[in-house]
């Protein structure tokens, strides 16, 4: 079974203060990140509901990429486990 998140890579802020938002795959205790080609404020993103805040000005936008990569990648972890596809198809 995996387990699939979106997280905020505090760990990589940029010089501007933005951290880039990825989904987080761990399989068989191995992590992997997908982007989510989104990059904000660590104040805007509300780490127990795993989204953004509805203070951001673009919150709805935001939260609708992560929850389609969300899908996106959910769906490529069950055709994983259904034996279709190989671990590195998920990420490219």
């Amino acid at each position: 079974m995996s387990s699939i998140k979106p997280v905020l890579r505090s760990d990589k802020v940029k010089p501007n203060g933005f951290a880039p938002l990825y989904i987080r795959v761990i399989s068989n205790r191995k992590i992997k990140y997908r982007s989510v080609g989104v990059d904000i404020e660590p104040k805007h993103w509300d780490q127990l509901r795993e989204k953004v805040k509805r203070t951001h000005p673009n919150s709805m936008r935001f939260n609708n990429m992560i929850q389609e990569k969300l899908n996106e990648v959910t769906s490529s972890i069950i055709d994983l486990e259904a034996g279709d596809t190989q671990l590195g198809r998920v990420f490219e």
